[in-house]
């Protein structure tokens, strides 16, 4: 956080929406009360809450679309138990580095339009959730092209055809033979992480996992 931004926060305290509480224009303690997630369609994904509660949604709006950055803190640091399900095992018995973070990036369009990578925001809070267990890389995996937003598109194919081929590594020595854990805000059909992980691991990468707030 920018000094800026801690200068703000103190003249112009936000509060929540629900509690009143002040902090955070949504509290972790309310969003805490949403349900959890179903279970994703992929089984290297994990999801913390659920989508379709109101909350839930309206925080991941607030975040993307209304430059709410600290919503990044609040919703990023419950995304460590859920990676830790996926991860530990692994860890345990093939006796990998520590994980690397890698969010889904944005296009320097998008970027520039929106000022901030939200996706960052929330990979950045993972690393502070538990700074010892995982390192970070926000800037090894790219996005080339500019897409349409896939809430934008019709159903399952058109979503994954209109990501093909939109990401890069940057630095394929960075991921050789890493245990990944790549961010995200919202995962529905899975077409954007499929193809993050298919890049990922196309460039080296030992295994490729996946966290994401909502489903």
């Amino acid at each position: 956080m920018s000094l800026l931004s801690k200068i703000l926060d103190i003249v112009f305290p936000e509060y929540c929406k629900e509690c009143g509480k002040p902090g955070s224009i949504i509290c972790l303690a309310c969003l805490q009360q949403a349900p959890f997630a179903p279970p994703t369609e992929l089984p290297w994904c994990n999801a913390r809450y659920h989508y379709q509660h109101p909350l839930v949604r309206e925080a991941i709006w607030q975040l993307k679309y209304k430059n709410r950055r600290g919503l990044g803190r609040v919703l990023g640091t419950e995304l460590h138990d859920i990676a830790l399900e996926m991860l530990s095992e692994k860890m345990l018995f093939d006796g990998t580095q520590k994980p690397l973070i890698v969010p889904i990036p944005l296009s320097k369009h998008k970027i520039h339009t929106r000022g901030y990578n939200q996706s960052a925001l929330l990979a950045h809070a993972l690393k502070e959730s538990a700074p010892r267990f995982y390192d970070i890389d926000t800037k090894v995996l790219r996005k080339l092209i500019e897409t349409t937003p896939q809430a934008r598109t019709r159903n399952r194919y058109e979503r994954m055809h209109n990501i093909k081929g939109s990401f890069q590594v940057r630095n394929p020595d960075k991921i050789k033979k890493r245990l990944i854990v790549v961010v995200d805000d919202v995962t529905t059909t899975g077409a954007t992480l499929r193809e993050a992980r298919r890049v990922l691991l196309s460039a080296g990468a030992r295994y490729v996992y996946a966290v994401t707030v909502a489903h």
